[in-house]
């Protein structure tokens, strides 16, 4: 944006100044959020791809925002950060708050071959929190995250998931690297390759990696 003539009044002016601040206060910000969503991925984590969309269109938009555009922009500042911060603390992303690597669900209220199969190894288990756009499916929460691999490892070997949805979704690049396109080729595997194919999925599924802490 070009500076203001100088016949201009000395409100607008104010107005001018104060729409500079405001943009560079912006900039910093989203230099502040690139550099919190580099540490996540240093650190293990995986920012979600729909966060970083959301960063690059705010990008986009600070480059040329006058005046309300750039108080939209604050506010979605804000809203990024605080997504940041959560998905760092293990609370933004469904995985990490339910223990569930692989973000398997169930009915609300029901029981399925997900439920059956941590049933079948002893793995205890709760509902979670219902889908935003179904809340009669919820997310299955894995009680102690201890057990959050051997709850997957428990999903993937005993039942249709790998073929009948992961290798074709969250699965595909496991599928590519390890070879796994179904449970018997799941079973087949040692623990190492198993335990890297889970971790495929739960970084494709949006994971910030605190559960690689029950593998280590």
């Amino acid at each position: 944006m070009a500076p203001p003539p100088q016949a201009i009044s000395a409100a607008d002016q104010q107005a001018y100044a104060q729409q500079q601040q405001l943009k560079k206060q912006a900039e910093e910000q989203i230099k502040k959020l690139k550099s919190e969503a580099k540490d996540l991925k240093k650190s293990g984590g995986n920012v979600p791809s729909s966060l970083t969309k959301d960063i690059n269109k705010v990008i986009a938009k600070s480059a040329s925002a006058p005046g309300k555009v750039m108080n939209s922009i604050q506010k979605t500042i804000t809203g990024l950060q605080t997504k940041i911060q959560n998905f760092a603390k293990g609370d933004g992303m469904r995985t990490d708050r339910h223990n569930n690597p692989i973000a398997v669900a169930v009915g609300k209220n029901g029981k399925n071959q997900f439920t059956s199969a941590l049933d079948s190894k002893g793995i205890k288990w709760s509902y979670g929190d219902p889908f935003p756009n179904n809340p009669n499916m919820v997310t299955i929460k894995i009680d102690d995250p201890s057990k959050s691999f051997d709850a997957a490892r428990a999903i993937l070997g005993g039942t249709n998931a790998i073929d009948g949805w992961y290798a074709k979704h969250t699965g595909q690049k496991g599928a590519a690297t390890y070879g796994i396109k179904s449970a018997d080729d799941f079973n087949k595997a040692d623990i190492q390759t198993q335990n890297a194919y889970i971790a495929s999925i739960y970084s494709s599924e949006g994971g910030n990696g605190s559960l690689l802490k029950a593998i280590q």
